[in-house]
Order: structure tokens, then sequence, then C-alpha cells
């Protein structure tokens, strides 16, 4: 990935860039489940994963999509990164052709 200027190296780098918000945003959530009905589950003798099943991720469902928009949200913002990293393609037919995004397009046009 050192030096490739391709759609794929830009895919990788805002992953790495997004995931960390995702997460933490997901983990904060679930966290926030309470503690009533994890306990109900269990009592009623779910196993483990069926409790996660059943009790944590419908309450967190919505906190998890809030999450998935906001690192979606962030890798809209980071037009510079991949400015630097796929600057100087068109729109491609693969993902390992160099290419451009709409947000390097217009840092492109500004410059």
């Amino acid at each position: 990935l050192g030096t490739a200027r391709t759609v794929f190296t830009g895919a990788v780098v805002l992953a790495i860039m997004i995931l960390p918000i995702i997460t933490s945003t997901a983990r904060e959530v679930f966290n926030q489940t309470p503690k009533g009905q994890i306990e109900a589950a269990l009592g009623l003798g779910a196993t483990r994963w069926e409790m996660i099943k059943l009790a944590v991720l419908p309450f967190g469902r919505s906190g998890l999509i809030s999450g998935a928009m906001l690192g979606l949200g962030r890798a809209l913002g980071e037009t510079m990164a991949l400015f630097m990293l796929i600057a100087g393609g068109t729109f491609g037919g693969s993902l390992f052709d160099s290419g451009t995004t709409f947000a390097t397009l217009i840092a492109q046009s500004a410059a």
C-alpha cells in the first residue's frame, strides 16, 4: 500500500480513519443497555450470544446506525487526505486503477 495511488488504497485509508469512531460509538451505546434486560435474558436461560442478540443488539441498533453515519460523515470530510493520496486520476472501472472522488475533484478545481 506504500506508493500505490489506487482507489483501493484510498478505501483502506478511509476505513482506518473512520473505524475508531464507529467502534467507540457502538461500544458506548451497547454499554448503556439496561442491566435489568441483560439479567432477565440470562435468568430466562438464554446463552451469552442469545442475550446479546435478544437484549443488547435491539437496544443499541439506533446508536450503531448513528455511529456509522458519523463515521461516513468523517469519511466525506477527509477530502485532503484522499486528495494527497489518489489525486490526478479519473473515474476508473476497477478498484485497482488510479482514480478520484467527488470530494477530491472539488478540491482540485479549487486549487
